[in-house]
């Protein structure tokens, strides 16, 4: 605590000059006064030095104007609302000063207040600060719940510490809090993400005795702990198969197991939050409308696509179909993808193809797994889709983000061709919704377009100079300094002379082109056909 409050001395001397740093320590020492708020039972008293003033209301005060907050906190339910605010707005390095200004101000936390602090704390995977909180939670005597528990155990598996989260799983029995459905379930997902096979398999035991089955969020941990054991063995396909083919359980014999043994909790905002949490990958990586009827299938997918088995995908796809269900966008974007890692681009346009006869509507992780597939094999038939599946884009009103949108632009610039319709096409795209780029792709499109021979009063060219100039300008400090921004190619280096830059400082206050936005989802799919006559693997029809 001596370090908290040399910390909270430290920020009130940046406001206040009546106190000089010489009589810190002093009055840090043990034979000063001190004051202090109401003591916290069961741990040391926070000193605060009597000649300053507490900061920690005007600190979070900063929280609460820099955040619109509409008060500032003076009680527990009010920093409870500003942890609570600060999580929702994904402020999470923040939280550990607004604890530690609580304390500075005597204000006890609850249980509650931990349950915001960790559930925090979990989203950044910091594992050192859920377990700060998890102690001072138990220094103040607050016994942790099952939900508590469940959450610390959740947090070590993210961070792949198994054996802590073991640890703690013991910890939770000798104090006789009985495991729960959702404590397994954490405990599965921890050996799934290290591939501890057998671990995995005790902790299935274990449930047995505790009377609990397997749902579907078991399977497929089980079927991510085979994916990636390593070294991987010969039959790892076969058993992933298996798990598979067990998951297979009715859905009223499910229903009634999970009856039986009491399977079903309420969930509380705790509940919510570490659900969330165990499927934050799956979240990510599954967008859109998601069956979760589906869920063991795509894990078992997600793992053949990892190993590259197009064939274990294709199974598994007539395994769907076969036990009555619609085969969904995530699929198909995993087979997808099994086919443009193989370099057959053709195929995986045919799958695009029978996926929109099936009268399923394409996601826009579909549209971009074509997109980097027709880059990634750089070709004029290739080109032709990339740029008739952008526009397709534009006319359904799907936008791409900072990192989707530079990633593969950033790849468009790579073309060896020097072929830069599809990289002008994704720029325009981004400056028509005012979408930041890094400027690392920035740079990136800046030599692609100089190796295209593109003149230096184009507007992309231009815009591209004035924003490299307004970045390197930052970086220097000189805010009246025009800097050259150097040529791609290496032989062709030249100083850009003061003519050009008077055409591109004038060119610069052009506004940039914009792609035009069709008028929604209303326009019908356009499907890319198999143009082997023509000599060229793929067209598309509008």
């Amino acid at each position: 605590m001596a370090a908290i409050a040399l910390r909270h001395a430290q920020r009130t001397l940046r406001r206040s000059s009546s106190v000089s740093c010489a009589s810190l320590h002093s009055l840090l020492s043990p034979g000063s006064e001190l004051s202090n708020g109401p003591p916290v039972p069961g741990r040391p008293v926070a000193i605060v030095p009597s000649g300053l003033q507490p900061s920690s209301r005007s600190s979070v005060a900063a929280y609460s104007s820099a955040k619109s907050l509409p008060f500032e906190p003076t009680d527990v339910d009010s920093y409870n609302y500003v942890i609570k605010q600060l999580n929702y707005r994904k402020r999470f390095s923040l939280v550990r000063d607004v604890y530690e200004d609580m304390l500075l101000d005597g204000v006890q936390p609850l249980r509650d207040t931990f349950y915001l602090l960790i559930t925090g704390a979990m989203q950044t995977v910091r594992l050192q600060d859920v377990m700060f909180f998890f102690d001072e939670m138990k220094a103040m005597g607050i016994t942790p719940d099952v939900a508590m528990y469940n959450c610390i155990i959740a947090a070590c598996g993210r961070s792949q510490q198994v054996d802590r989260a073991f640890q703690v799983a013991e910890e939770m029995e000798a104090f006789g809090v009985q495991p729960k459905h959702r404590t397994f379930l954490a405990l599965l997902r921890a050996c799934a993400f290290v591939g501890r096979v057998e671990e995995a398999y005790g902790v299935v035991r274990r449930m047995a005795t505790h009377g609990f089955t397997l749902d579907k969020h078991c399977y497929a941990a089980l079927i991510t702990a085979h994916a990636n054991k390593m070294p991987r063995s010969p039959d790892t396909v076969e058993k992933i198969l298996e798990v598979l083919e067990q998951s297979k359980v009715p859905q009223a014999e499910d229903n009634m197991a999970v009856a039986a043994t009491g399977e079903i909790e309420p969930r509380d905002d705790v509940e919510e939050g570490f659900l969330n949490f165990l499927q934050k990958d799956d979240a990510l990586v599954r967008r859109g409308f998601v069956n979760r009827r589906l869920t063991v299938y795509h894990a078992a997918i997600s793992a053949f696509q990892d190993l590259g088995n197009r064939e274990a995908v294709k199974k598994v796809l007539h395994m769907i179909e076969k036990d009555g269900h619609g085969i969904d966008a995530y699929s198909t974007v995993q087979l997808i993808k099994c086919y443009i890692s193989e370099g057959d681009f053709q195929k995986a346009c045919l799958e695009y193809n029978k996926f929109l006869e099936m009268g399923r509507r394409p996601t826009i992780e579909l549209y971009q797994i074509l997109i980097d597939g027709a880059i990634t094999h750089p070709s004029p038939a290739n080109s032709a889709v990339a740029q008739k599946l952008l526009a397709e884009l534009v006319q359904k009103s799907f936008f791409l983000n900072s990192k989707a949108g530079g990633e593969i632009l950033s790849k468009a610039c790579q073309d060896k061709t020097r072929d830069v319709a599809v990289a002008n096409i994704i720029w325009d795209m981004m400056q028509a919704r005012q979408v930041r780029l890094p400027m690392k792709v920035i740079m990136d499109y800046y030599k692609a377009l100089d190796r295209s021979g593109t003149p230096k009063d184009d507007p992309r060219m231009a815009t591209l100079v004035a924003l490299l100039d307004d970045s390197r300008r930052y970086a220097s400090g000189a805010p009246d300094s025009k800097i050259n921004v150097p040529s791609a190619e290496p032989d062709t280096e030249q100083e850009t002379s003061a003519s050009e830059q008077v055409v591109a400082q004038e060119a610069s206050e052009e506004p940039a082109v914009a792609v035009e936005e069709g008028p929604g989802a209303e326009e019908p799919t356009a499907q890319i056909e198999d143009a082997s006559e023509a000599g060229t693997p793929q067209a598309v029809q509008q």
